[in-house]
């Protein structure tokens, strides 16, 4: 019930999805995997508080759900700011290190509140883990272009190819 829901929300049928996820809830009310969807699904649907009720309550049954903890950050991040957010991506890389996802959030977070040289070891460290990461390369190329090396930044950006042209960074940066 639990994957059907996920499923039935990345083809856009929400109400599929919520009787889904109700379906889940009565199956297991404790899993915290399904907390996390629930999250993301109330997310997608603009309820910010039940999402944040329900990241909450995933992270009580198991606070090292890394998905969870993702989730966490993301919301932190767009409610509460940058700096409360790098805590919470934190916590993320100390369960799970290797997370890429988490740690191109972490990258770009740390660009944002202008950590450049951390920025760039955290991107470094993307490339180690998968040599070429598009957002890592983009992130680094953004990061080229702050300190006005354009040239560097083109080249970077070759790197990334058309992978990312439909992301107002990438576009943004190319020009």
């Amino acid at each position: 019930a639990r994957i059907a829901g996920n499923a039935q929300m990345d083809l856009g049928n929400f109400d599929r999805s919520r009787q889904a996820f109700d379906q889940a809830l009565k199956i297991d009310r404790n899993n915290s995997q399904l907390w996390t969807d629930i999250s993301r699904f109330r997310y997608a649907n603009s309820d910010i508080g039940g999402a944040i009720g329900a990241v909450d309550l995933a992270l009580r049954l198991n606070r090292d759900n890394r998905d969870a903890l993702l989730v966490k950050a993301m919301l932190v991040r767009e409610n509460e700011g940058l700096l409360p957010a790098l805590g919470w991506y934190e916590r993320v890389l100390k369960v799970k290190p290797d997370h890429v996802g988490a740690l191109i959030e972490y990258a770009a977070t740390l660009g944002d509140v202008g950590r450049y040289t951390d920025m760039l070891r955290v991107t470094r460290q993307i490339l180690t883990l998968d040599k070429n990461n598009p957002r890592a390369l983009l992130l680094q190329a953004i990061l080229a272009a702050r300190a006005e090396k354009y040239d560097l930044a083109q080249r970077i950006l070759f790197k990334v190819g058309d992978r990312l042209e439909d992301l107002p960074a990438y576009l943004l940066v190319s020009a």
